[in-house]
């Protein structure tokens, strides 16, 4: 492919694929010549995070979410994606501080209230575990994982 002004989001979804995949280093310059395109698509740094988390590369994942919200500030999945990375670093503070800014931002957000009783059992505070749990099959029945989470506590 060519670099063409016009075919950032050719880029992108290409690197979804790649992605989906599991051909993360293909996956990675996809991102990037979209990102090279235009140098304010966050949407293309989230999906570059998410395949630096993919790969367990976590600093320069922490880093392409952190570019997502330079960008766009309002871009609650980055936080979201951001918090699991956080996560990862045992930055737990941090993280749940991502979070409740991704839930802030969009309050129906289940997958964030989801992952913000993960970091909150690194708190060991079982009510805040239990109340995010809840939250996320409150906002989406369907959403299994959540109900797994619940389901290790105890709690459903």
């Amino acid at each position: 492919m060519r670099l063409t002004p016009g075919h950032k989001r050719a880029y992108n979804n290409l690197g979804n694929i790649l992605q989906l995949k599991k051909e993360y280093l293909e996956a990675i310059e996809m991102y990037q010549l979209a990102t090279e395109i235009d140098p304010d698509y966050a949407e293309a740094y989230n999906n570059l995070g998410n395949v630096y988390r993919s790969e367990d590369q976590l600093e320069q994942a922490a880093n392409s979410y952190q570019d997502a919200i330079r960008i766009r500030p309002d871009y609650a999945e980055a936080y979201s994606n951001l918090g699991l990375t956080l996560i990862g670093q045992k930055r737990i503070d941090d993280a749940i501080t991502a979070y409740q800014r991704a839930i802030s931002l969009s309050p129906s957000f289940a997958a964030a209230h989801n992952n913000l009783g993960l970091a909150f059992e690194e708190t060991v505070d079982l009510d805040q575990v239990i109340a995010a749990y809840r939250r996320a099959v409150d906002l989406n029945p369907d959403y299994l994982a959540a109900y797994g989470s619940l389901g290790t506590r105890g709690s459903y």
